[in-house]
């Protein structure tokens, strides 16, 4: 007796994750952004100097490029989505 195995893939929800993705993405890019507002405002008004000053620059450059690195990321995910859904289709043209 032979199993089938039927894989259904919905390229709505893929759609749709790819959505969530760009608005997380987006939404971590701007609480980061507020973030970054309030350690330089740190740094400038209450640490004016000292090594407690430089290392919240520091730390605050490190978030800059972290936040840069949130919609690299979710756009590799979505080509990756995208991919897959292209891949499939062209794997399974047969049955269409």
């Amino acid at each position: 007796m032979s199993k089938t195995t039927e894989v259904i893939i919905s390229e709505e929800s893929i759609d749709s994750y790819n959505r969530l993705i760009t608005q997380m993405a987006s939404s971590l890019e701007t609480h980061l952004n507020s973030y970054c507002e309030i350690l330089s405002a740190v740094a400038k008004d209450a640490l004016i100097s000292g090594d407690t000053h430089s290392q919240v620059e520091n730390f605050a450059t490190y978030v800059k490029e972290l936040k840069r690195s949130f919609d690299t990321v979710a756009n590799q995910v979505k080509r990756t989505n995208n991919q897959f859904v292209r891949q499939v289709d062209a794997d399974d043209q047969y049955l269409y």
